[in-house]
């Protein structure tokens, strides 16, 4: 009698991954911050944006990546930076992630959205935002 074939290996669950989103204020343009932790642990992929939420294609600026303390922190900056405040935050999975091209959904207490980010050249990036 042959055993029987070995049971299914379940598929391993998603990471979960964090995000969140800072109101920059107290600087010359004031703007948001778009933070998104990319892989587990690692340094958040920043992103300067004019508007939170994206409700249209949107111009956003690639900054370097930052520390993971700003997934929680508000408060003032060093240096004469101004201050930030946390507007959403939440759970993200990367769908998709390239060297030019991250696409991710994002999950907040107030919202579930599907954002795109593009890049259009060197630290140009366009944005796009998808609400069921």
């Amino acid at each position: 009698m042959t055993p029987p074939p070995p049971a299914p290996t379940p598929p391993v669950p998603p990471t979960t991954l964090r995000f969140a989103v800072l109101h920059h204020e107290g600087t010359p343009e004031p703007h948001y911050d778009l933070l998104i932790e990319t892989y587990p642990n690692h340094p958040l992929a920043t992103w300067r944006c004019p508007c939170w939420p994206i409700q249209a294609p949107t111009p956003l600026q690639r900054q370097p990546d930052h520390r993971r303390i700003y997934l929680t922190y508000q408060g003032p900056l060093s240096a004469r930076r101004g201050h930030v405040t946390q507007i959403a935050a939440g759970e993200c999975r990367i769908i998709e992630q390239t060297a030019d091209h991250l696409i991710a959904d994002l999950y907040s207490a107030d919202a579930t959205s599907r954002i795109t980010l593009h890049r259009l050249q060197s630290d140009q990036w366009q944005a796009t935002c998808d609400r069921p």
